[in-house]
């Protein structure tokens, strides 16, 4: 600027003010007027009486019990004066609009660690339940091999039982030739055949029950694969969704920024002020190196925990292929059972 600007709230007439009268009122509502002489004369008529032993000297701009200081200088009526007054204005105006800027970007900052929390909590769900299916479908695997094996052995059983079936008729036709034996013997024998047919016949249908538990185990498997499916699905599309989300609000982030570099900009008028600024914003990037590092550590601590859920996952398979070698041992017994029942047929015959 041309004229060299005086400090603001220190302005002293000058010559060719001398011969005016100017009459101001400060921030402190304390009427200043200049008289032709160039004395200044100060009122307090019209303030408060509350206000009148106060300074506004306080700490951020309060009001502190009153000292002896002098009048609040006047800056003007020249063109240095309204040059001031317009780069108070300014410098005002961007300190506010600095400090909303300061609150919307912590905002934004919770927001955005808030919404990559809940990211990790819903990506180590998708993981999960990703390792479930995975078990599931080994298990089903395993399932139809073991059921593709009975169906093998009730086939070899129902041919081994057919040749026995060949073989009961010769044995009957055999038992025509040596019915001559006393007919004690027959009662004997029949009522012993009787005691073990009924015998029989009770292990055979609690081999069946067996067999119907064990496929309506099979079918709820089923329903349960099904319904870990329907769930997977679901939350890939809330995670699709939060991940559009999340894009948006990081798009806002950057036109925010961009904004703000432009305000930076304008606000380098004021040195002492933005150098004041500029180590509070170098405090706040310390704060967010702190909670970044915190961070960190989070997701540490929470893939230590997906790391000891999988080896419970993995307990959970052993237990289960287990109890499929268990049921496997159940059904060769079974199948034993009917082979004895078919031998005490055959012995009856």
């Amino acid at each position: 600027m041309a004229d060299k600007v005086a400090p603001a709230g220190d302005a002293r007439p000058s010559s060719s003010d001398s011969g005016t009268h100017l009459a101001l009122h400060d921030m402190n509502g304390v009427q200043t007027s200049q008289n032709e002489e160039g004395a200044l004369d100060i009122s307090t008529a019209d303030m408060p009486s509350s206000t009148r032993n106060l300074s506004p000297l306080g700490v951020n701009g309060a009001y502190t019990e009153n000292r002896p200081i002098s009048p609040t200088p006047l800056h003007g009526g020249g063109a240095t004066g309204k040059a001031i007054e317009r780069l108070t204005s300014a410098n005002e105006r961007l300190n506010r609009e600095l400090s909303a800027q300061r609150a919307a970007n912590f905002e934004l900052k919770e927001n955005l660690r808030t919404k990559a929390k809940v990211v990790e909590t819903v990506s180590a769900a998708n993981l999960q339940l990703q390792a479930d299916i995975e078990k599931h479908e080994n298990l089903r695997t395993k399932r139809k091999a073991v059921e593709e094996d009975l169906n093998a052995r009730l086939d070899a059983e129902t041919e081994r039982r057919k040749h026995a079936e060949e073989r009961e008729a010769a044995m009957s036709h055999q038992l025509g030739a040596i019915r001559s034996k006393t007919s004690e013997d027959v009662a004997m024998a029949k009522q012993t055949a009787s005691q073990e047919i009924a015998k029989a016949h009770q292990e055979v249908a609690k081999a069946r029950a067996e067999v119907a538990a064990a496929i309506a185990r099979a079918e709820r498997m089923e329903n349960q694969d099904a319904a870990f499916r329907t769930m997977v699905e679901r939350i890939k599309e809330e995670q699709k969704r939060r991940n559009k989300k999340l894009e948006n609000h990081w798009l806002q982030h950057h036109e925010r920024q961009a904004h703000d570099r432009e305000h930076l900009e304008a606000i380098d008028v004021t040195q002492e002020q933005q150098r004041t600024q500029l180590e509070r914003l170098t405090a706040t990037n310390r704060k967010q190196t702190i909670i970044i590092d915190q961070l960190t550590r989070q997701v540490a601590e929470s893939e230590a925990a997906r790391e000891k859920e999988a080896a419970k996952m993995r307990q959970t398979v052993e237990e289960t292929e287990q109890r499929h070698a268990k049921l496997e041992q159940e059904m060769v017994d079974t199948i034993n059972k009917m082979r004895w029942v078919m031998r005490l047929q055959q012995n009856k015959e």
